[in-house]
């Protein structure tokens, strides 16, 4: 956690310099927008989600393994949290986190990410019977 702190900082340090710039132009309107895109990325997230979670199902269903819609629901999940957070920046993220190509490439930049925990050691799986 040591090592994020100065991500985490320099973070709100520029969420907080983008309210300040957009509240310079658009004056208190800048609430009601960081609102507005809060609820209309909450509801994307929620849209995809439900399409992914069907997906899943409907692999299950299949004898499938759903690992790839596991992932991008993931990747779903935080983009939702991203959009959640108030802030232009954090709602860019999300925002950016759902469009489809995109989330494609973040899916597979999760799974060597856990692939490579995996492989060190770091990371395991326990089944119960």
């Amino acid at each position: 956690m040591r090592n994020y702190l100065p991500f985490f900082i320099l973070w709100i340090a520029l969420e907080v310099m983008c309210f300040i710039f957009f509240w310079h132009f658009i004056g208190s309107f800048t609430v009601l927008l960081v609102i507005i895109t809060s609820l209309l990325g909450a509801y994307l997230a929620q849209k995809q989600g439900r399409l992914i979670w069907a997906r899943a199902r409907e692999e299950l269903s299949r004898g499938l393994m759903p690992g790839d819609a596991i992932l991008e629901g993931a990747v779903v999940l935080f983009a939702g949290l991203f959009l959640l957070i108030p802030g232009f920046l954090s709602d860019l993220v999300g925002f950016i986190l759902l469009v489809p190509a995109i989330r494609r490439k973040a899916k597979r930049l999760v799974y060597f990410g856990l692939k490579k925990l995996y492989n060190s050691g770091r990371f395991f799986f326990t089944f119960r019977r």
